[in-house]
């Protein structure tokens, strides 16, 4: 993983735990249907950077929509 990738692993992982946390959701409700709790736990450590469809299905789940704002201001600045 490069730097830039680490980077973004980071803030989608801190991204996810903080809105899962705040809506009082565990790593395995979170995961349920959608991949397992191992992967969530990855995720949200800044280990893994999950696919396009995992990540919407997340973000789905979490009710975060994904625009142009969301990008900015929760992935690169």
């Amino acid at each position: 993983m490069n730097n830039f990738e680490a980077l973004i692993s980071k803030k989608i992982g801190t991204t996810l735990k903080q809105e899962r946390i705040k809506q009082h959701l565990s790593q395995k409700d979170l995961a349920s249907g959608i991949c397992s709790q191992g992967m969530i736990s990855s995720i949200e450590h800044g280990e893994y950077i999950p696919n396009t469809a995992i990540f919407l299905a997340l973000c789905n789940r979490l009710n975060l929509s994904i625009d142009q704002n969301f990008l900015k201001e929760k992935l690169f600045f």
